[in-house]
């Protein structure tokens, strides 16, 4: 039995595994990240509020309770993007998600449903009636929505003799205030995710006897290790060689104000500081990557090096790049050097003729290239994370600086929209682009929309917004825009002008890129509705958007 007391309480990739009250929390403010609570019944129990980020739930018994609420503070239990999972597969569709043990409040939202709970989804009280009980965007394993058709919405059966009705299926604007800030700001701002973020690994290299590395205010210390093992920590982005032997190896990873440990720095194999280095720089470009024999970034003088370009699949070599281009021949992308300087080459690389683009060829960060749902081109489909930021930098390639429209095939199951920043070499900011939801994971559907692109290859980067997740991404194709359709497309949209056909699709989102309303041949009605909204009108590969206030 775990139990906090207190306020302020932080949780990150914490296992709990107990069987009844495994987690019970008395009172304040609690932050979960990550992490796993498994137990059997009321599991979860208690007061205070606290919010659960992604954290893992796992039934080990037939017909248990996972939350047993007893609420005397605002917000309760808020559990967004947790997984539900069952240790033993008689027991799915046997559990609850909850009891109220005392006027409980207790949300679930963006859940992933690898076991689901009892059809009711909610048990009759304990002790009194609930006074919140939500659920928003439950889906299975399979990103498929799950059915709630059938969920409790009305509470009795207290000992108080206390009863309840609630609407416990929520839509999304019911689900829009219960964010991590609300939920644990109180009166001091209280941000708990700021102080659970790793600090970025350093890049680490040497400098005669010393290991260095660029400065980072959000990092308490960097711990040393050598040759796999901890060696010291450090306070400044310094760390003396003295009696490390040559061709030690060495990494170094940054603590957060908290103590916790980020990603590893490269690893950096010693040089004996009394013979003199170059600095090795080969540098990817977009359409491909660089291999070098040099394990680092330096070399002994008259030490032989091989440099080879690694073109992407559909790409070619199309020579070098860098002060040291003139030394190798530009028709070979495998060279060697012999080390009297520093050598700087970088790769060039084309795609004449392609004008499509397979997204899992990009360079992923916080994001993963799957191939689980059917329907994709190529190898794969581009998954962007849950939290956190993340992107993809896909290379493409054009025969003329030109504007450009681009087909973007996606599928987005979840049931709303979502958007991403899309970003290109000519463009410093980048433009917010909402993809609509399909009607499941499986179904892929393209969108269009404008940007310019310089002559040669590039990359276009797509990138998560406020840390929420996107759509799936599957290929992106374009084609040049002619000077009539730049013109037309540059021109503002005309609510009385615009010529609806019965091909013409649009849609109403809120500014947080929620869709609201969809009509398909006629005008959205906006009849009701007060604020700020998105318009979008797309007629075959016309996209055409604007703010509206009302």
């Amino acid at each position: 039995l775990q139990q906090n007391s207190g306020d302020r309480f932080i949780y990150k990739n914490v296992r709990l595994l107990s069987g009844q009250d495994t987690y019970y929390t008395k009172t304040g403010r609690t932050y979960w990240e990550g992490g796993e609570i498994q137990g059997t019944v009321d599991f979860i129990c208690g007061d205070g509020d606290v919010f659960f980020e992604g954290t893992k739930l796992v039934m080990t018994r037939k017909g248990g309770y996972i939350t047993a609420a007893s609420t005397s503070t605002s917000w309760g239990y808020v559990f967004n993007n947790t997984t539900i999972e069952v240790s033993n597969s008689s027991f799915d569709k046997t559990f609850y998600l909850g009891r109220s043990w005392k006027a409980a409040k207790t949300v679930f939202l963006n859940t992933t449903m690898k076991a689901q709970p009892i059809a009711e989804g909610w048990a009759k009280n304990m002790n009194s009636a609930p006074q919140v009980y939500g659920e928003y965007n439950s889906h299975d394993a399979s990103g498929n929505a799950v059915d709630v058709s059938k969920r409790k919405t009305y509470f009795d059966g207290s000992k108080d003799g206390s009863t309840a009705t609630l609407k416990t299926v929520w839509n999304a604007n019911d689900a829009a205030k219960y964010t991590l800030s609300n939920v644990t700001k109180g009166s001091d701002n209280w941000e708990p995710n700021r102080l659970t973020v790793q600090v970025g690994a350093p890049k680490i290299s040497q400098d005669g006897a010393e290991v260095t590395w660029a400065n980072d205010a959000s990092a308490l210390c960097w711990v040393v290790f050598v040759n796999g093992k901890y060696k010291t920590n450090v306070t400044q982005p310094v760390f003396s060689l003295q009696g490390i032997p040559a061709g030690s190896k060495v990494t170094v990873r940054a603590a957060n104000s908290m103590g916790g440990l980020g990603q590893a720095s490269n690893e950096l194999v010693t040089l004996d500081a009394n013979v003199t280095y170059h600095n090795v720089s080969v540098v990817p470009s977009a359409g491909g990557s660089v291999q070098s024999s040099v394990t680092g970034t330096k070399a002994a003088e008259g030490k032989s090096v091989t440099i080879t370009a690694v073109p992407n699949a559909g790409w070619k070599f199309a020579g070098w790049t860098g002060s040291s281009a003139s030394k190798v021949n530009p028709a070979d992308a495998a060279v060697t050097l012999t080390v009297d300087a520093d050598i700087d080459l970088q790769p060039k690389f084309t795609a004449e003729g392609v004008t499509t683009f397979q997204a899992e060829s990009g360079i992923l960060n916080n994001a993963t290239a799957d191939n689980n749902n059917a329907g994709f081109a190529g190898d794969g489909f581009v998954n962007f994370a849950k939290t956190g930021n993340s992107s993809i930098s896909l290379p493409v390639y054009v025969e003329t600086a030109n504007s450009y429209k681009i087909l973007v095939t996606y599928a987005n199951g979840s049931g709303t929209a979502r958007s991403l920043n899309i970003q290109t070499a000519n463009d410093a900011v980048g433009q917010s682009h909402s993809f609509a939801a399909t009607a499941d994971w499986t179904t892929w559907e393209s969108d269009t929309l404008q940007v310019d692109l310089p002559a040669g290859a590039s990359y276009i980067d797509f990138k998560t917004i406020d840390e929420n997740d996107g759509p799936n991404l599957d290929q992106i194709t374009f084609v040049i825009v002619s000077e009539e359709e730049r013109t037309a497309i540059a021109k503002p949209m005309s609510r009385t002008h615009f010529q609806y056909t019965s091909q013409t699709r649009a849609r109403l989102f809120d500014m947080k890129g929620q869709l609201l309303r969809e009509s398909v041949g006629k005008p959205v009605n906006m009849d009701g509705l007060r604020g700020v909204f998105l318009l979008q009108v797309q007629s075959g590969m016309q996209t055409e958007r604007r703010v509206i206030r009302r």
